[in-house]
């Protein structure tokens, strides 16, 4: 080292200092790569500062919730939560809370344990001539709760064999309708129904014959006896002719009067049958052509055509309160936007109520549907 020049001595110095920070570098690496891989997963969460939450449809979450962060208890104030927790919302929503100047993640699931029963007789007994809009009215509605809350409408779907025919006597065993929560598809059950179909009975009217008074039997008269024959007396003689005394002329005789005949009673005529008047509101849509109705039902077709924003379509609406309805219904016919036919049943204490035949349709144009037939309700009053 003393015979080496300043030059030499300043490049040794240079490698030595390289080979120490070399060796360095690859201790300090070891060292950290092992410490992460002796890390729980659960400390890995909590490092990058995650809290998970699952609660059940409609619960109310606590007012607090205390977790366990790097080892140190916190207490997390649910008002403090960034959204609100909303547990209407089925599934997973991301959430946030500062806490000491440090945002935590919280996730939180909503389970759905809402069960859907089905209750009442399975075995529907209907006349020929119906309309598939009216069989799945009653059907929905017998398979309905009087009351429904917010968010827990039903909706139905009905999967009928290629030769069903309400126009015809038949019976169909084992018709697959499933029901589904309105905000949650995947929540549904399926129930196999039977449906009769039978020809109304007609009540003839008996007519009364009119009663013919007998007319009493005349009696065949009877041959008088012969009468013996007497003797031919002999001729008086001639004598002198009186004279003839003029006869008086007889009174004619009074007509005897009779008596008047009852007139005979004439049956009254039958009132008609005066059906109620239901006319169609000033207030409906712009557009709506009346194209049937049936008064003693409060029923009115219109044909109105009004394109939805995903491009689907809307070309029949039915309003409809019978007497024996709780509420008034509504179908919105239509084409979806892939061209197949929809129809889709609407109540107007909650929503919508069932659907067949049901394509995609977006969730935009299913909140301008809404809006359509509540316009039509709200024409009527309903």
């Amino acid at each position: 080292m003393k015979n080496m020049t300043t030059k030499q001595k300043t490049i040794m110095g240079i490698v030595i200092t390289a080979i120490v920070l070399a060796v360095l570098a690859i201790v300090v690496t070891k060292f950290f790569d092992n410490g992460f891989k002796n890390i729980p997963v659960e400390d890995v969460l909590q490092q990058k500062n995650e809290f998970k939450l699952t609660l059940d449809y409609k619960e109310t979450p606590k007012d607090k919730y205390t977790v366990d962060i790097d080892n140190e208890k916190i207490t997390i104030n649910t008002e403090e939560i960034v959204p609100n927790i909303d547990t209407t919302k089925i599934g997973k929503t991301i959430h946030s809370i500062k806490i000491d100047d440090e945002n935590l993640n919280i996730e939180v699931t909503i389970n759905d344990s809402r069960e859907i029963l089905l209750k009442g007789d399975d075995k529907f007994e209907v006349n020929v001539g119906m309309t598939k809009t009216d069989l799945e009215n009653m059907i929905t509605e017998h398979f309905t709760p009087g009351e429904v809350l917010i968010d827990d409408e039903l909706e139905f779907q009905f999967d009928y064999p290629q030769d069903f025919d309400l126009n015809q006597e038949n019976e169909y065993e084992n018709i697959a309708i499933v029901a589904k929560f309105a905000n949650n598809g995947a929540n549904r059950v399926t129930k196999n129904i039977n449906i009769s179909i039978i020809a109304e009975e007609v009540e003839v009217a008996e007519v009364d014959e009119p009663v013919i008074p007998n007319e009493p039997v005349k009696e065949p008269s009877k041959p008088s006896p012969e009468q013996p024959s007497k003797p031919t007396p002999e001729k008086p003689k001639p004598s002198k002719p009186a004279p003839v005394q003029p006869k008086p002329t007889p009174e004619p005789s009074k007509p005897t009067p009779e008596k008047p005949k009852p007139a005979p009673v004439q049956p009254e005529p039958e009132k008609p049958v005066e059906t109620p008047e239901f006319k169609v509101p000033s207030g409906i849509p712009s557009g709506a052509v009346l194209t049937k109705e049936i008064p003693e039902e409060k029923f009115h077709k219109f044909s109105y055509n009004k394109s939805l924003s995903d491009g689907s379509k809307i070309t029949e609406i039915t309003t409809t309160w019978p007497e024996n309805y709780s509420k008034p219904h509504g179908s919105i016919y239509g084409t979806a936007k892939n061209g197949e036919e929809f129809i889709i049943g609407y109540t107007r204490s909650g929503g919508l109520s069932f659907q067949f035949w049901y394509q995609e349709i977006s969730q935009d144009s299913m909140d301008e549907i809404y809006s359509v037939i509540d316009s039509f309700f709200n024409a009527y009053g309903y």
